[in-house]
């Protein structure tokens, strides 16, 4: 036996099922809404940042390597501009900035955390130290003359010698960790936008 439905059964199915799908694309619409939410925060709290801190240490690592060239080659008074911005970045904007990227990195991948600690293991254990040691050696006007210091330092801060090296060193670390960023935050918010596609798609299909 068939089973045959009244004009006002199929009207009444009709918007049934139409109402079945709009619902449906509301529930998936607030439930993407929310993930945007939660990307807008994730991306204002941790990968704006991230990078701006980033791109922080990377100028400041690059400024150090001309700021020290710079009390080599031509700053022999002590206190010189140059000298006293130099001074700042070990004391205060290094620290700063490389705690601050520690405690922002606990939200990335244990890899890129294990890279921004070689970067800042690199920097306060290696690089500042040399800087540290160009510094002392050469902390007077009168030291500029001794040959043998002169002799010894020099090679650090020409091209190949241990202060560009390590500056270039950290270069790449940062830049890996950058796309690494930069790369996640695209993919997220893909992820994020495809459900409230797919809930626009379904509800048009249904219709």
């Amino acid at each position: 036996m068939r089973f045959r439905l009244t004009i006002a059964a199929k009207i009444g199915l009709g918007f049934g099922l139409l109402l079945l799908a709009f619902l449906i694309n509301v529930v998936l619409t607030v439930r993407t809404l929310n993930k945007s939410t939660e990307l807008n925060e994730e991306i204002a709290t941790i990968y704006n940042p991230s990078s701006n801190f980033l791109s922080s240490l990377y100028d400041m690592v690059h400024t150090s390597e001309m700021l020290i060239k710079s009390w080599v080659f031509i700053d022999r008074k002590a206190d010189t501009p140059d000298k006293q911005q130099l001074k700042r970045l070990h004391q205060e904007r290094f620290p700063e900035v490389t705690d601050t990227l520690i405690v922002i990195s606990e939200e990335w991948t244990p890899e890129h955390q294990e890279t921004l600690k070689n970067i800042v293991l690199a920097i306060n254990d290696t690089l500042l130290p040399k800087h540290q040691f160009i510094m002392e050696r050469l902390s007077t006007f009168e030291s500029y003359d001794d040959p043998m210091t002169v002799f010894e330092i020099i090679p650090m801060v020409e091209e190949g010698g241990e202060i560009i090296y390590l500056t270039i060193s950290g270069e790449k670390y940062k830049e890996s960790i950058a796309i690494f960023i930069s790369g996640y935050s695209l993919t997220k918010i893909f992820v994020v936008s495809t459900p409230f596609r797919l809930s626009i798609f379904k509800s048009k299909r249904t219709i």
